[in-house]
């Protein structure tokens, strides 16, 4: 079984992250879903988006960044 951990980038799931990777909680994935608009705009405002990319390159939260139809079952 994998430990996952969804990360909006928001100061809770942040700190939560942080805080496992500081006390050696078993964490394989951490996931970032952004919800697009279209192929080209985020549904983020652009200063939460720069934050969220920023966060992630600087700090030890290493995040699989995911597309909106990347997280929704494939249809049978």
């Amino acid at each position: 079984m994998r430990a996952v951990a969804s990360c909006s980038f928001g100061k809770d799931s942040i700190a939560t992250v942080l805080l496992a990777k500081r006390h050696g909680e078993p964490l394989d994935e951490v996931v970032y879903c952004e919800v697009m608009f279209d192929a080209d705009v985020s549904g983020e405002v652009p200063e939460q988006r720069d934050f969220i990319y920023r966060t992630e390159r600087f700090s030890d939260i290493d995040a699989a960044f995911r597309a909106e139809d990347e997280m929704m079952p494939k249809a049978a």
